[in-house]
């Protein structure tokens, strides 16, 4: 027989909405003995961060393969693959050492996040017999990545704990 062309196509698409909350807490004597450069919470609460994150991920993707029979021994295949990642994230910080807030205040740090990456993949197939194909394969792979709000790095306290971590 001739040579003969299979194909596959497809998409996906995901939708995911996420909130956390979460807070810092340190212990009863930094309240009294914290040492320079690191001071006590200005509010005298053992709470040195407290906040909100909200953030919505929209995921798409498609992808094709075909793959070219040459013969009942030989198939050769060609795909690619095209992901796009959109994060829209908040964050909203109830602090007063290390954060963009002023004391006892509040800060949003808004930071969207868009990435994409298209992804080749090729193959040769060769049926040595029924029971045995033996095969040589190229593709690349990619994972796509979230969003992680660093918040402001010249605030006091940011400034403070950088020098100290060097």
């Amino acid at each position: 027989p001739g040579s003969s062309i299979d194909w596959t196509i497809g998409g996906f698409y995901q939708r995911e909405n996420r909130e956390a909350l979460g807070n810092v807490t340190v212990g009863s004597a930094w309240l009294t003995s914290a040492v320079a450069p690191l001071t006590p919470p200005p509010s005298g609460t053992q709470t040195v961060w407290a906040g909100k994150y909200d953030s919505t991920y929209t995921n798409k993707a498609g992808f094709a393969d075909v793959s070219l029979h040459l013969n009942r021994q030989v198939t050769l295949s060609l795909g690619a693959r095209h992901s796009a990642q959109d994060v829209n994230s908040t964050r909203l910080d109830y602090s007063d050492v290390y954060s963009s807030a002023p004391p006892a205040g509040t800060s949003i740090i808004h930071e969207p996040v868009s990435e994409s990456k298209t992804t080749p993949r090729a193959a040769v197939t060769f049926a040595a017999t029924k029971d045995v194909n033996l095969y040589a394969a190229y593709s690349t792979g990619y994972r796509i990545g979230g969003s992680n709000p660093i918040g402001a790095l010249d605030t006091p306290g940011c400034q403070i704990a950088l020098r100290l971590f060097g």
